[in-house]
């Protein structure tokens, strides 16, 4: 602290003196000190060594000079500031008082009207630094200051210094905390890139709260209490104190929302609901009797005069809080829901659609976007009675909405998406919770089980579904009913599997009914049970030691194992191990980037069973790492064995692992589950029950086609140039942004006809950039183009024109005998969905398709064909290869989501023989948690084989599943095709 001060002292030279030290934080120090040249007494704040090291000079200076030109009553300013031999310092007038901290220390909870008083001076100062387009991001007691009956905040443009090295990590290296989690944001908690003004407005409501009631709503002490911020409702103030209104407990639950789309969505809009509380006359205590023996006598005519005040009043307040909620809703709500139905939030905008529909009943923009975003559904569950909940799943940032009590009928739900999927929670007294995603509820033909709490076996009801199962006989095999189940919320326990060693487990051969045979060999019992031995020689899994579990380790999944001991202690527990069809149906793939940046995998070593965030939206714990989990289907000589370990690569968790199944190694452990009686169950168990061979390809050790191969490839994608016969059929000019033409052209083979939709930009001059594109999979199941799907209208309103053709088996050219081979939902273990000739047929069609259209490119004016990109979409970007190969009028190529696929196929449509002789510029976007084309085994090995030079060829990686993170994809595609086709002088 000496060293600190002497160099504060030298940073300062002789402009002031500093006289004492006044307060000290885990970020800084406060002096008090003398500033010469005014003539005034100052606060210095100077940051800690190391945290002025990590945030560096220019950043904080940059950070803190823009705050300096806040000018406002309830902003302490920043008077100075400066760096010096690594000291970062800045100065402040020195405020007579307290903080508030240093009150609710002293006092616990303020008065009421006080409390607000102080609220509303904060909100005042914060709302006018976000009208500046500065934000905070560290509101919290200790940075607000009490003075002549008002509140001050200190510190505008820390948090934001702080918050760039944060993002960063730097901080982390030099063991300084950033931040103070009690009343930061559950998007700061997650670093979150998306942070903005709203992290400010939930601090806001966290202080309010602890003002009226003296403690903080999350003490932040331990992990519990901050994973409560992702989990729990609002907290409502008049729980701790009735009698706080109710428009400021209102107002400070929608502070802190979890999720920002339902907080408030501006200071400016909290301040005036908390100045119409504020400035209302608040009630004061009665007089006691004996004080005035007279009172008595007026009481009648008091209490009439207040009567009538309250009622004038209260008419007032509801005539003004209606035309402030009409006000909200014109000017900032329908404008909100706007953005989030062109962006299909439906999550989002379907919350405020419903809160439009409730203040503006009658509009009938709200009415069609709230019917565009969401979806008919019905719940029934068994027992009837439950009440039904909807969240949108984002790992442990839950909040959950009630849709009523069940059965429900024909209620709308909003609209399921990919990259947020929907969950229904179930709740009745006297019965599990029971979690299910959206979709399977969508298509349910029995109710929701729910599950008496006094079953407590640790096991969750999971909803059944159908499902496809490799077949040895034909190509795509059998699809079964897999009936509902029940499967352990937790991995099998230390604890739990020595009950089993207690009980003789290893010695009682009605446990082991079936011969041990693994890669080595087939043993007898006797040789099996020789090497199921512990560390120490005794029976137990290999990770114990003198037959018992290693101390303090109770409670954390039992590791060590091989297939045959989970095997033999399913038996004795009365359950069984899943299939691999339970398994990755409960693991629920669609919420992989939301559970897996929880999980205990890619770390560091074992943790207890539950410890971690990783929850699958079915309500299951740790499916993805901690341990491996064996299941039940035999892959050759091997058993499949899902999840990943603790150490394994995230992307174990959507691959297919088979071992040995005498494997003991430290990462193997189980979980289990139990059959539910139903018609068709047990014949429907032995069905998922049976061997599964995996039909997996090596890609890194592959070899594509030769070139003389490639060559004889090359002529089937030809065709005669025959007129085109183009008719433009329709013209829209109804979007401000584009005219849409719907264009018609005759296809390369039979009598066909390709219907194409070109999408010309208003804000730029022809001829045009052109972006041809080719979509996901998705658009097979949709029959009409009436309503296309994911059109990337972000390249039209930059500037560029776009092609979106309907492709053989799209749209209305589709059909039940045409669906393009993908990749096989289970596993990749089987081909697609057409024989290996009708598929190759299939894919000539697709390229010819694209090179047709480039014909009708070629022949507008209005377009620049020198300047021409590829945009494929997953089964766009898979195929691309293909079409870049053999048609060399594209300039530039986009690749979304795109991959290898493992099922077998003839070498001439083989995506994987093509791709070294795709050689444009080609950027190449993927989900590190893509369980359609995994990431190591698929993603990587098309990106790396692609014949693109390495300076002209690049991999995004996000921490997605089967999507993108929106801004990144418009952002990169755009810059892109800036780079490689030149920037469009749109207007």
């Amino acid at each position: 602290m000496t060293e600190l001060l002497d160099r504060l002292r030298s940073a300062l030279g002789d402009r002031y003196t500093i006289k004492r030290e006044i307060g000290r934080g885990g970020m800084a120090a406060v002096f008090l000190a003398d500033d010469h040249k005014h003539e005034r007494e100052v606060a210095i704040k100077v940051l800690h060594p190391d945290l002025a090291l990590a945030v560096g000079g220019d950043r904080f200076l940059r950070e803190i000079n823009i705050a300096a030109h806040l000018r406002h009553p309830h902003i302490v300013p920043l008077l100075d500031s400066g760096e010096d031999d690594g000291v970062l310092y800045y100065v402040m007038p020195y405020v007579e008082g307290e903080s508030l901290r240093h009150k609710l220390a002293t006092h616990g909870r303020l008065d009421i009207p006080e409390a607000i008083r102080f609220w509303r001076d904060v909100i005042d100062a914060v709302a006018y630094a976000h009208r500046h387009q500065i934000v905070h991001r560290d509101i919290k007691p200790e940075n607000v200051l009490l003075a002549d009956r008002h509140a001050l905040l200190v510190d505008f443009g820390i948090g934001k210094a702080f918050g760039q090295v944060n993002r960063n990590e730097q901080l982390t290296s030099h063991g300084m905390a950033v931040g103070t989690p009690a009343y930061m944001a559950p998007e700061q908690l997650m670093a979150s890139q998306d942070i903005d003004h709203r992290v400010d407005v939930y601090a806001l409501g966290m202080i309010a709260f602890e003002m009226l009631s003296g403690r903080p709503v999350f003490p932040a002490r331990t992990p519990t209490d901050i994973s409560n911020k992702f989990t729990a409702s609002p907290p409502d103030i008049r729980v701790d104190r009735p009698e706080v209104p109710e428009q400021i407990a209102t107002a400070i639950m929608q502070c802190v929302e979890p999720d920002p789309a339902n907080r408030w969505q501006s200071a400016d809009e909290l301040l005036e609901r908390v100045e119409a509380v504020a400035t209302a006359p608040m009630p004061t205590a009665a007089a006691p009797a004996q004080r005035d023996k007279v009172a008595w006598r007026r009481s009648v005519l008091v209490a009439g005069v207040l009567v009538l005040a309250l009622a004038v009043t209260a008419s007032i307040w509801v005539s003004m809080s209606r035309a402030r909620e009409e006000r909200w809703a014109r000017a900032t709500g329908l404008p909100e829901l706007r953005r989030l139905a062109e962006a299909n939030i439906s999550d989002s905008a379907f919350i405020i659609a419903s809160q439009l529909r409730r203040i503006i009943p009658s509009d009938a923009e709200v009415d069609s976007l709230l019917k565009r975003m969401s979806v008919p559904a019905s719940f029934h569950t068994s027992p009837e009675g439950a009440r039904v909940y909807w969240t949108a799943y984002r790992g442990d940032t839950t909040e959950w909405h009630l849709l009523g009590n069940s059965p429900l009928s024909e209620v709308r739900v909003p609209a399921p998406r990919f990259t947020v999927p929907l969950v229904i929670r179930y709740e009745k007294p006297g019965f599990k919770s029971s979690l299910a995603p959206l979709w399977p509820e969508l298509n349910a033909k029995t109710p929701a089980l729910l599950d008496s709490v006094s079953h407590n076996d640790g096991m969750v009801w999971i909803r059944g579904d159908l499902v496809n199962v490799p077949s040895p006989i034909r190509l795509t095999g059998d699809t079964v009913q897999m009936p509902d189940f029940f499967l352990d919320a937790y991995e099998v326990t230390n604890r739990q599997f020595k009950t089993f060693v207690a009980a003789g487990g290893y010695s009682r051969k009605d446990l082991w009914d079936f011969p041990f045979a693994g890669l080595s060999g087939v043993l007898s019992f006797e040789d099996a049970m020789s090497r199921f031995r512990d560390k120490t020689g005794r029976p137990g899994p290999a990770s114990w030691e003198a037959g018992d579990i290693p101390a303090g380790k109770e409670n954390f999944p039992v590791n060590g194992i091989s297939w045959y001991e989970a095997q033999a202690y399913a038996k004795f527990a009365g359950k069984s191990l899943p299939t691999i069809y339970h398994w990755r149906h409960a693991a629920y793939f669609p919420t992989s980037s939301w559970v897996l940046p929880g999980s205990n995998i890619d770390a560091s070593a074992l943790i207890p069973v539950g410890q971690s965030k990783a929850i699958t939206s079915f309500g299951i714990h740790d499916m993805a790492g901690n341990v491996r989990e064996w299941c039940v289907n035999a892959n050759g000589g091997k058993r499949y064995i899902l999840g990943g370990g603790w150490s394994d690569n995230a992307y174990i968790f959507v691959d297919a692992i088979s071992e040995d199944p005498m494997d003991r190694s430290e990462m193997n452990g189980m979980r289990l589950m139990k059959s539910i009686h139903s018609p068709g169950g047990a014949a429907a168990q032995d069905v998922l029950s049976r061997p599964a061979a995996r039909g997996f390809r090596d890609y890194t050790k592959d070899q594509p086609a030769s070139e003389g191969e490639f060559r004889s490839f090359v002529p089937i994608f030809d065709y005669d140039r025959t007129p085109l016969r183009a008719i433009v059929e329709k013209s829209d000019s109804s979007d401000p942004r584009w005219i849409k033409q719907t264009i018609t052209y005759d296809a390369a083979y039979g009598q066909e006809k390709i219907r194409a939709y070109l999408f010309l930009p208003r804000n730029s001059r022809p001829p045009y950039q052109t972006v041809l594109y080719y979509p996901g999979a998705s658009v097979v199941d949709v029959r009409s183009s009436e309503q296309l799907s994911n059109v990337p209208s972000f390249l039209v309103t930059n500037g560029r024109a776009l092609l979106y053709p309907v492709y053989k088996d799209t749209y209305e050219r589709g059909g039940d005998e045409s669906v393009p081979m993908g990749t096989d939902p289970v596993y990749n273990m089987t081909g697609g969905q057409l024989p290996p000739i009708m598929y190759r047929d299939h894919v000539i069609m697709y390229v010819k398709d694209v090179r047709r259209s480039v014909d009708y490119l070629q022949t507008r004016a209005d377009v620049d064909t020198t300047k021409l990109a590829y945009l494929g979409y997953s089964w766009g970007g898979r195929l691309g290869p293909i079409t870049l190969s053999v048609d060399h009028r594209f300039k530039v190529a986009v690749f979304a989501l795109p991959g290898l696929n493992f099922a077998p196929r003839r070498k001439e449509v083989d995506e994987f023989n093509y791709l070294p002789h795709s050689r444009i510029p080609t950027l190449v976007l993927s989900g590190r948690y893509d369980d359609v084309f995994p990431l190591q085994t698929s993603a990587i090995p098309f990106f790396e084989r692609l014949g693109t030079a390495t300076t002209d060829k690049r991999h995004h990686i996000y921490p997605t599943q089967h999507f993108l993170p929106r801004d990144e994809y418009i952002r990169e595609t755009l810059d892109w095709l800036d780079h490689y086709l030149g920037k469009v002088n749109s207007r």
